[in-house]
């Protein structure tokens, strides 16, 4: 076997040549192995003559069994050469030639690519630090609130309606004794106090029993959404015909409707708000403070990262597939879609999935060289606590949880990586 391994425009080849005995042996093997499956007719399945045999098979079949074979036997090797160069790809095996005095395996794998930073220190991008005001807890709590009323409806004359009851009612709009657009409703659900309507409309039905009719007298706002409304005196005729009255649970109830949702307490349930508006402004900063300092990195005058060819074109290829995925989904055709915006494949290419293609790339080269200079990785033990912390928050049990993320671990562990990459980087520029 020869081995010949070079590299070019940011891609390592291997070429593997297997001639002389070595080649006229693994031949030989693959012709007695095809002679088997060989059906002759007045012959059972592989007891023909192997003179017979073998003039009925298809030489390019042969070499095609003896290269799989010749491969497997030196994969290992390939293996160690491709883990002596830093790749950043699957290796992509072709067979090139075959013949009856050689085979050639050729290997290609794209090389992680010359990449040059600045300074980290000296980057201006900051994230942000996140706050959480008591008045933030209190809108939450608020809208959670609705979670912990007992609600009873009223369909007869017993009940009035109050502020916080959801009353449903039909309702007929006019100006001018005409009616206007948007201004009717059948069923509509309306809670009284929540300010949904303009004006004093929801006042005017304090009071109201089931089956009450009334006109209701409001004024536009002089800044409504709808110009010619604006300023306008309106009447809406209604009916009642239903009210739900909403009160909040207390003692024993207000206990068990919580547990009913995982909390033990108010206080619990106040912690728990506070947690979460946490971590949702964080990630919203974070997310923000990611494309900032990439971006800065990327355009920054020290930096060099050259993106191999090779690689951009798998990424655009994946973009597409994505594209032509989500195209299925809304049920249109790549034809129709290309003709609705009016552009061939090659435009759309060369106008946006090739830059969006290299932007990724960009980002991720980036991230992962910072990981690489930083030492930032995440091995098996650190993996499986990660996993216990978001399976306790997702209140699932462990191994159920991690018999579901199974699948996805690459990508859990490469989103971790990038989450200590901002960390890393957040304190570098703080």
């Amino acid at each position: 076997m020869k081995k010949n391994i070079k590299k070019e425009k940011g891609t390592l080849i291997i070429e593997l040549t297997i001639s002389g005995e070595e080649w006229k042996k693994e031949v030989t093997k693959a012709e007695n192995k095809l002679i088997k499956e060989v059906k002759v007719k007045g012959f059972r399945k592989g007891q023909a003559d192997p003179k017979i045999a073998k003039k009925m098979i298809d030489p390019y079949d042969a070499y095609k069994v003896a290269l799989d074979a010749s491969l497997d036997k030196h994969y290992s090797t390939l293996g160690n050469d491709l883990a002596k160069e830093n790749v950043i790809s699957k290796p992509n095996i072709e067979y090139i030639k075959a013949s009856e005095s050689e085979g050639v395996i050729k290997v290609t794998a794209v090389l992680y690519p010359e990449i040059k930073l600045p300074k980290l220190e000296t980057l201006k991008s900051k994230r942000k630090a996140v706050k959480v005001t008591k008045a933030d807890i209190k809108a939450e709590l608020d809208n959670f609130q609705k979670q912990l009323m007992e609600s009873k409806v009223f369909t007869d004359e017993s009940k009035k309606v109050e502020k916080g009851d959801i009353v449903n009612l039909n309702f007929k709009g006019s100006i001018n004794g005409k009616e206007f657009e948007g201004g009717s409703a059948e069923g509509y659900d309306l809670e009284i106090g929540s300010k949904s309507f303009i004006d004093n409309f929801e006042d005017q039905l304090i009071g109201l029993k089931t089956g009450d009719k009334k006109d209701v007298k409001v004024t536009f706002p002089v800044d409504y959404q709808v110009e010619e409304y604006r300023n306008k005196k309106a009447v809406f005729a209604i009916e009642i015909l239903s009210i739900k009255s909403q009160k909040p649970l207390v003692g024993k109830e207000l206990k068990e409707r919580l547990n009913m949702f995982g909390f033990d307490s108010m206080e619990h349930l106040e912690t728990e708000a506070e947690r979460l508006i946490k971590k949702d402004r964080f990630k919203k900063e974070n997310d923000t403070f990611r494309k900032l300092i990439i971006d800065e990195i990327a355009n920054n005058k020290e930096s060099k990262i050259d993106v191999p060819a090779a690689l951009i074109e798998t990424e655009a290829k994946h973009i597409w597939t994505q594209l032509e995925e989500q195209l299925k989904k809304n049920k249109m055709t790549v034809k129709q879609y290309l003709k609705q915006i009016g552009k061939t494949k090659e435009a759309i290419f060369e106008e946006q999935i090739i830059p969006e293609a290299k932007q990724r790339l960009v980002d991720t080269l980036i991230i992962s060289e910072i990981a690489r200079l930083a030492k930032i990785d995440i091995d098996e033990k650190e993996m499986e606590e990660i996993l216990k912390k978001q399976a306790k928050e997702a209140k699932i049990p462990f191994e159920q949880y991690k018999e579901v993320a199974k699948d996805r671990m690459e990508t859990l562990k490469i989103n971790e990586i990038h989450d200590r990459v901002l960390e890393y980087l957040a304190k570098k520029t703080s």
